[in-house]
């Protein structure tokens, strides 16, 4: 059944590449790369409201992809020939996205995009945690849960799952230390710090002493 989910996942591919390139002909006039993204993604800003960009078929279709990655699909997609970047005009330097007859061979159909952008995109890299880790994450949590009851948020606006796991792999033991962990700012040091702090550093005395 492999091989099945091998074709699910290329069709994928296949009609995200087509919902970009379909797009650049929708527009009443073209757009540079960025803006192209902020439309794919569903933007609200003036300027596409304006337009009325909102109305058109493609609108907000791939807002469940990053502003990298479509950023990056579009580039390979100019790499390989299917969007070109031309100049609105000869006396302003405002580059603009415009479709070639390559792609539009691939929206008929006539033409296969041969390129994988999802198992880049892809991460398998999970910390699993021991014993001994996932008693410190669940005490960490309670933690986190309580913090959040207290300032009436929720725990994931605190830190989430990830960054607790890469927290719980480092095991800072002050400040500074906390700081160098993935997803952790000075704002968070400042309003959580202390407390994750204790719990680690009282989780760790407590195993060195039962060693």
């Amino acid at each position: 059944m492999g091989y099945l989910i091998d074709e699910i996942i290329k069709d994928y591919e296949q009609a995200v590449f087509r919902i970009i390139l379909y797009s650049l002909t929708e527009f009443r006039f073209p757009l540079g790369i960025k803006n192209t993204v902020r439309f794919l993604r569903g933007s609200k800003s003036s300027f596409m409201i304006k337009y009325e960009f909102y109305k058109l078929k493609t609108y907000s279709l791939l807002w469940a992809h990053s502003t990298t990655e479509l950023t990056k699909i579009i580039k390979l997609l100019i790499d390989l020939g299917f969007i070109e970047i031309v100049s609105v005009s000869d006396y302003e330097n405002m580059p603009v996205l415009k479709i070639t007859s390559l792609g539009k061979e691939t929206l008929s159909g006539q033409q296969e995009i041969k390129i994988n952008f999802l198992k880049d995109s892809i991460d398998r890299n999970v910390i699993l945690l021991d014993e001994v880790e996932a008693e410190l994450f669940l005490l960490l949590a309670k933690k986190r849960k309580e913090i959040a009851k207290e300032k009436h948020i929720k725990p994931f606006m605190i830190c989430s799952d990830k960054t607790m796991r890469e927290i719980i792999r480092q095991k800072p033991l002050d400040k500074q230390s906390l700081l160098t962990v993935k997803g952790i700012g000075e704002k968070f040091i400042e309003k959580y710090g202390d407390d994750l702090l204790e719990v680690i550093i009282k989780n760790l005395s407590k195993q060195e002493q039962q060693t």
